[in-house]
Formats: structure tokens, sequence, C-alpha cells
């Protein structure tokens, strides 16, 4: 296959930004991909995570190290190629996203320290990445020559690119985490003065309602029952109306969140 041009450098350039580009959307929103159209979530993240994988793939491919591209493209053509990358991006899907999430997801992993579960999950990711690379180069050249270049050289990019997706992963993980104890920080602490602001409230209340207050009016009630009656019986029904309207406040201040 002869040398392409610098016109045909430019367009795959173009093409990969544009792939890149896409892949990066994909990825930014991947927990929006498909929501309310697949009902069944691990076949939406799945998806999702499968077009994101083959933007990348589609982005990164052309301009990777070595002869790799030129060779398939001579081998197999421009739709043999498009259908191999399809297939390797399903294979990273099933394999490779769905062994991290089921790593990250597991419940007795949990329980490990952050530092080893994150360790484990750049593990899994490392070697289930190894592994879809050294079946899709053995099954693209066999027993050629060109498999032994494809292995030497993506291995080593394998390594390098999961082990630092890896660490980008655990370190976004960690500034989350540190977010989530700040905010929960802040919420227990409004939520402290939220107490202390309702047991304020409700001291003064007592503080008006004291026994002083419910002796003068009890005296007075007593005086107009026997001169008035009726401003007695207005005297009562205020004062119990007065007391209702306490309870209310009270029990709005001590349900309030």
């Amino acid at each position: 296959m002869r040398e392409p041009t610098i016109i045909q450098y430019i367009i795959v350039v173009l093409f990969c930004l544009v792939f890149a580009l896409i892949g990066l959307y994909f990825l930014v929103n991947f927990g929006q991909l498909f929501r309310g159209r697949i009902r069944n979530e691990l076949l939406r993240k799945n998806l999702a995570a499968w077009l994101i994988v083959l933007f990348l793939s589609l982005a990164t491919t052309p301009l990777g190290g070595g002869d790799g591209f030129r060779y398939m493209l001579e081998k197999f053509g421009w739709v043999g190629f498009a259908m191999i990358e399809l297939a390797i991006s399903l294979a990273y899907t099933l394999i490779v996203f769905n062994s991290v999430r089921i790593t990250v997801e597991n419940k007795r992993l949990r329980t490990l320290s952050f530092v080893q579960h994150k360790l484990l999950i750049v593990v899994v990711l490392v070697a289930s990445s190894l592994l879809v690379n050294i079946i899709s180069g053995y099954v693209l050249y066999g027993s050629e020559k060109q498999f032994l270049i494809y292995l030497k050289y993506n291995l080593v990019t394998t390594v390098y690119l999961t082990v630092a997706i890896g660490i980008v992963y655990a370190a976004l993980t960690y500034l989350a985490l540190q977010q989530k104890r700040k905010f929960d920080e802040k919420e227990l602490e409004l939520t402290r003065l939220r107490e202390l602001k309702a047991k304020a409230e409700l001291d003064a209340l007592h503080s008006k309602v004291n026994p002083h207050f419910l002796y003068n009016a009890l005296n007075s009630i007593a005086d107009l029952s026997v001169t008035d009656g009726k401003k007695a019986r207005q005297m009562t029904v205020a004062l119990a109306d007065l007391f209702r309207y306490i309870a209310l406040i009270i029990a709005m201040i001590t349900i309030q969140p």
C-alpha cells in the first residue's frame, strides 16, 4: 500500500478529531444516554459504553504507532476495517467494561480500603484489556510476523493507557468522596443550626407562656365569672385559642427539617 499524501493525512486527522469529540461527548453524558428510551439499565449502560469505545477507538487507531492501521486497510479494506472496529469495540464493552463494572459494584469488594479497591479496579482493567487485545490481534494476524509487531506495540500502549485511565478514575473518585464529605459536614452543621434555632424559639415561647401569666389569666376569668359570665366565657375561649396557636407553632418547629 502506497504512502498516503499530506492531504490524506490531514483528512484522517480531521476525521479522528471529530470521532474523538463525539466519543468525549458521549463519555461526559454517559449517565444520560438512552435514559427513558431503554428501560433495562444494564443494556443501556452497555450500549452507551459501546458507543464511547467505538468512537474513541476510531479516533485513536488511525493515529496509533506502527503500521497496523495501514495493514488492516490493505488486507480488509475500509468496510472490513469498520467491521473490525465494531467487533473489537463490542468485545471491549462486553469484557472490559463489564469486568470493571462488576468489580466496582460488588458489595463484598466495597469492604476493601479505598486504595485496595482502586488498585483492584486498575488490575482488572489492565488484565481484561490485554486479554481483548491479544485475542483480537491473534484473530486479525494469526501467526504472521505482523502479529508480533502488533503485540509488542499494543501491550505497551494498553498497559500505559489503562493504568493512566485507572489512576484518573481513582483520583476523580477520591475528589468526589472528599466533596461529598464536605457537603455532608455542611448539611450536619445546618441541621445543628436548625435545632438550635428551634430550641431558641421554643424557649422564647415557654418564657412568654409562664405560670405567672397563666395565674393572672385564670384569676381574671374567675373574677369575671362572678360579675360578667359572658366576658368570662369570651376570655376562656381566647385563652384556649392562644394555647392552640402555641401548640401549632411548637408542632411546626418540631417537625421542621
